[in-house]
């Protein structure tokens, strides 16, 4: 399951559906979540269904605003599939990255999550620079108890959900994100790091697969 939050995205959504495209259909379902935009999101995506009928296996929800939090748990919620991708709506997937993943972590049965390269950019995604560097593999690759004091006081950001493919069941066993907080990344990575805490084994880490490329720009910051 693809699971893509949106608000007020009307200049990059079609990029972002389009880069999933290759992605199998038959194995693959998109959540489409429209958090109450006030632009033309909705009108972006209906013209990009139109001109695209190959991806009609993605399912649109539009729900009154509620944030970030609340599009993400109703993802999970309706979500079906045994593995979920979180997608940010100005972000540039990668289908490639995202099939090679999977298959690293259906291979890995241990494993709970996987977490994958990402690449940012703030113009031409052609010019973009790796989003992770050493301090990210020192901090994952450390032990369970380093890593404990470590993801309150030296945290290497950013940890991005959309390098990350879940399986499902780590989302559901740490109840999903809580609404009395509007972070996604930090705290999602808090509850699994502390529940699933063993590199290689319970988590895996390949930055040299690109899972994405990950838009920085003036609304995003």
């Amino acid at each position: 399951s693809i699971v893509i939050p949106a608000y007020n995205v009307e200049k990059y959504i079609n990029e972002c559906l389009a880069a999933l495209e290759t992605l199998p259909t038959s194995q693959t379902e998109i959540i489409f979540i429209d958090d109450g935009s006030t632009d033309g999101t909705k009108g972006a995506i209906e013209r990009y269904l139109a001109s695209a009928p190959a991806a009609q296996n993605i399912t649109q929800i539009y729900k009154p605003n509620g944030g970030l939090v609340s599009s993400l748990n109703l993802g999970l919620e309706v979500s079906r599939g045994d593995f979920i991708y979180i997608i940010a709506s100005d972000d540039i997937p990668s289908a490639a990255g995202i099939s090679k993943l999977i298959n690293i972590l259906d291979d890995c049965h241990d494993a709970m999550f996987a977490i994958g390269g990402a690449r940012r950019f703030t113009g031409n995604p052609s010019e973009s620079k790796p989003a992770y560097n050493r301090s990210h593999l020192d901090f994952l690759q450390a032990s369970p108890s380093i890593r404990e004091k470590q993801i309150y006081f030296s945290y290497p950001a950013p940890l991005l959900l959309q390098s990350t493919i879940f399986r499902k069941s780590a989302l559901d066993s740490i109840n999903g994100w809580d609404s009395d907080l509007t972070l996604d990344d930090y705290p999602t990575f808090i509850k699994l790091l502390s529940k699933y805490p063993v590199f290689g084994k319970d988590f895996v880490y390949h930055p040299d697969v690109t899972v994405v490329h990950y838009r920085q720009h003036d609304s995003n910051s």
